[in-house]
């Protein structure tokens, strides 16, 4: 099952050529995966806040086929491609009205105690949420 939202590149977004800047994607890609985890029913505190763990970026990537232009309209569609004990790995592919992926964001994200900085495992009240997302 993917996970998908409908986006409008706008004027701020784009570079002097009027091409979304590289840098964008990778806000859109985190501002995808607060909307899917809202959507599934992990909250802000849950995930973002919790009192003993937090969730950080471990790893980060973006590959881009096709610009994305000032004005044009884009979804952004989110699959979970790797659930493991302690991490999971995100991927957001932005694609066009034709279908065409435009850019694609891997990003890989670790749970961690916040009292030592260790790995902490993935809360088993997520797992049955995430795990339909899981391609």
């Amino acid at each position: 099952m993917k996970f998908s939202r409908q986006l409008t590149c706008h004027f701020d977004q784009c570079d002097p050529a009027g091409i979304m800047f590289y840098g964008h994607v990778f806000t859109i890609s985190h501002q995808t995966i607060e909307c899917f985890l809202q959507h599934i029913g992990i909250g802000w505190e849950e995930w973002f806040r919790h009192p003993t763990y937090a969730v950080p970026v471990r790893h980060s990537e973006a590959d881009f086929t096709v610009p994305i232009r000032a004005g044009e309209k884009f979804k952004a569609v989110l699959e979970i491609t790797k659930m493991g004990k302690t991490s999971l790995s995100f991927t957001v592919t932005l694609q066009n009205e034709q279908g065409q992926a435009c850019a694609v964001i891997k990003s890989a994200h670790v749970f961690v105690n916040k009292s030592d900085g260790q790995k902490a495992s993935l809360p088993s009240e997520f797992s049955e949420r995430l795990q339909r997302y899981l391609t």
